[in-house]
C-alpha cells in the first residue's frame, strides 16, 4: 500500500487492489500521519484524467470510513478540490466522478447535521452539472440523478416539467443501460414532489400506459385491430426513429427490436412506478390503476399471433417478426401484472 501511495502513476493499481481488498481501505483511512489524504489530494489537483478520476474514486471509497473528526477536519478541502472539477470545460467522466463524490460526501454526512448543511450548498451545482450530461453518456449521469432524488428530492422540483420530456424519450431509447436508468428516474420523480404527489404519480402511469397503446399498435398490427383498452390515454411523444413518417419503411428486424425496446422501457418505467426507487412524502397515497394495468397486460397475453389479418395495417411489422418477438413481450406482460401484484401486496 504504501508503495502504491507513493507514485500517482500506481493509482489504476491501487483502485483495483482496492476493489480486491476493499478492508484495505479503512486501515489506510486511520493512518496516524494523514498520508492518505494528502496523496488522494495531489490525485484530484492532478491534469491527467486518470489521476482525477483515481482521486475521486479513493475519496468516495475511503469517506465511507471516516469519523466525525477526519469528516469535519476534511471537510472544506475536499469541496474546494471537487467542484472545480464540475467545470462545463472539463471532461464529462471527469464531472461525473466528482459529482458522484460529492453526493458520496452527502450522504455519509448524514448522521453529522452542520456538516449536512454545509455540503447542501453544493448541491445546485452538482445538479446543474448532472442534468447537462443526461444525455450524452450512457446512464452514469442518470443514476447520479437518482442518487440526488434520494439525498436532496426538493432540489429537482423545479426541473420536474423539463425531466417529464427528458426522461421519456431515453426510457424508450435504443441503449439497454440508460432505459434502465431513465427508467427508475422516471418512477421517482414523483416522489420528489412535495404537494400533489398522488396526481402527478398518475399521470406519469397513464402517460406510459399511452405510449404502449401507441406502440403495440404496430407491433400487433398484423394480427389485430383490437385496441388495448377501451380508451386511448395521451402518452409520452416516441422517439422519432419509432414516430417518423419513414418508421414503417426501416428493415423490420431493426424495427421491432426498437419497439420492443421501448415496451420494455415503458413496463420497467411502471414497474418503478409501482415500487418507487425513493420513498413517496411521508402520508401521501397514490390510487393504483389495477384495472388498467391489468386489462393492458391481459390485451398482450391474449394474442398469440395464430391468425394473420388478411389486410394488415400499412404500418404493422410483418407477422413473421411478430412471431419472433411475442415471446419476449409476453414476458413483459407477465413482469406488468408482477409489479402490480408486489404494488398492492
Amino acid at each position: 500500500m504504501d508503495a502504491l501511495l507513493a507514485d500517482e502513476r500506481a493509482a489504476p493499481c491501487l483502485l483495483e487492489e482496492l476493489r480486491c481488498r476493499p478492508h484495505l481501505v479503512a486501515s489506510a483511512v486511520r493512518q496516524p500521519n494523514g498520508s492518505w489524504w494528502a496523496r488522494i489530494a495531489t490525485l484530484l489537483r492532478s491534469n491527467q484524467r486518470e489521476l482525477c478520476l483515481a482521486g475521486a474514486a479513493l475519496l468516495g471509497a475511503s469517506v465511507l470510513h471516516a469519523d466525525h473528526s477526519t469528516f469535519s477536519q476534511h471537510r472544506k478541502t475536499w469541496t474546494n478540490m471537487l467542484l472545480p472539477l464540475l467545470q462545463s470545460s472539463g471532461a464529462p467522466e471527469v464531472r461525473l466522478a466528482a459529482a458522484g463524490t460529492l453526493l458520496q460526501l452527502l450522504a455519509s454526512s448524514a448522521p453529522w447535521p452542520l456538516e449536512r448543511r454545509e455540503l447542501a450548498s453544493c448541491v445546485p451545482r452538482v445538479l446543474s452539472t448532472v442534468l447537462a450530461l443526461i444525455t450524452e453518456d450512457d446512464g452514469p449521469a442518470l443514476r447520479l440523478l437518482l442518487q440526488l432524488a434520494r439525498e436532496a428530492p426538493h432540489a429537482l422540483r423545479q426541473h420536474h416539467a423539463r425531466l417529464n420530456e427528458v426522461l421519456p424519450a431515453l426510457v424508450m431509447g435504443p441503449s439497454p443501460s440508460a432505459s434502465r436508468a431513465a427508467a427508475a428516474m422516471l418512477g421517482a420523480l414523483p416522489s420528489c414532489m412535495s404537494t400533489g404527489y398522488p396526481e402527478v404519480w398518475l399521470r406519469t402511469v397513464q402517460g406510459l400506459v399511452g405510449s404502449l397503446q401507441e406502440l403495440l399498435v404496430p407491433l400487433l398490427g398484423s394480427v389485430t385491430t383490437r385496441r388495448p383498452l377501451p380508451y386511448q390515454l395521451e402518452g409520452y411523444a416516441l422517439p422519432a426513429s419509432l414516430d417518423g413518417s419513414g418508421a414503417s419503411e426501416r428493415p423490420p428486424n431493426s424495427r421491432g427490436s426498437e419497439l420492443l425496446s421501448a415496451v420494455g422501457g415503458c413496463v420497467a418505467a411502471l414497474h418503478y412506478c409501482c415500487t418507487p426507487p425513493v420513498a413517496p412524502p411521508s402520508g401521501a397515497v397514490a390510487p393504483l390503476p389495477v384495472q388498467m394495468l391489468c386489462d393492458l397486460a391481459f390485451f398482450i397475453l391474449s394474442e398469440d399471433g395464430a391468425l394473420p389479418l388478411p389486410a394488415p395495417a400499412a404500418d404493422a411489422l410483418p407477422r413473421g417478426w411478430l412471431l419472433v418477438l411475442l415471446p419476449e413481450l409476453h414476458r413483459l406482460a407477465l413482469q406488468l401484472l408482477l409489479s402490480l401484484v408486489r404494488a398492492a401486496g
